[in-house]
């Protein structure tokens, strides 16, 4: 091959990889964030069941994240049961489930995150600005079991659109529906942090829907239309 040829045949390639590079930067640099919609309420408040009501409603996909599939689904099951291995680290480090009582004798089961699971925790946070960042739009099922996850929160998402959505459900329903799992172990969960879970963002909520009167279904149009009316 004439060498003119070779260096014409170098000189394009350059260009055209040049040109890709350039493209796929500027398609990355005004990628629109996603949309983030965080459900944040107690244990057994309907919020699995709100996300997929509201997944239908969208016309783009809306994922599922949540600290079941973010959070206890992706430690090792010892480290979620307290079936702890020789050489393990303290699994309160993680996380410990404790039987208590309230002041008037009711059963509590209080849930404790640990320094290793809060990093588990601040992982979620990030990974959903990640997909957003990424155009994603998402629907996050959030219990804020801790006054300090929410600063860290706010920071993974700032400059993302997201809409914080309070969960409420009476006390009564939440127990029905605890003891309706068949997971006795853990009744008394949504009792224990009835209060605090809303009183860590209850200053944050753009919306409130109580799937005590109101079904998942409406709920979850409810929120649509809110997201749909205020861009």
């Amino acid at each position: 091959m004439n060498i003119f040829k070779i260096f014409f045949l170098i000189v394009t390639v350059s260009i055209v990889a040049v040109g890709i590079y350039l493209w796929k930067r500027h398609s990355m640099v005004n990628l629109k964030p996603g949309i983030v919609i965080i459900l944040n309420g107690a244990s057994a408040s309907g919020k699995s069941t709100l996300q997929k009501e509201l997944q239908k409603l969208f016309p783009t996909p809306y994922l599922g994240i949540g600290l079941d599939t973010f959070f206890v689904g992706i430690l090792p099951e010892r480290f979620v049961m307290g079936l702890r291995q020789e050489g393990d680290i303290d699994p309160e480090l993680v996380m410990k489930g404790e039987v208590a009582a309230d002041t008037e004798g009711n059963r509590l089961f209080e849930l404790s995150i640990g320094p290793v699971g809060d990093k588990v925790m601040y992982g979620m946070h990030h990974a959903i600005a990640a997909y957003a960042l990424q155009g994603n739009n998402c629907i996050v099922d959030y219990i804020a079991y801790k006054k300090e996850w929410i600063a860290d929160l706010c920071d993974a998402l700032r400059g993302i659109t997201v809409y914080i959505i309070g969960v409420d459900c009476s006390l009564e329903v939440l127990e029905k529906r605890e003891k309706a799992r068949g997971r006795s172990f853990v009744e008394g969960h949504a009792r224990s942090h009835y209060l605090t879970v809303h009183e860590h963002m209850k200053d944050m909520y753009d919306l409130r829907v109580n799937t005590d009167v109101t079904s998942a279904s409406d709920s979850a149009k409810m929120i649509h239309h809110f997201v749909v009316t205020h861009p």
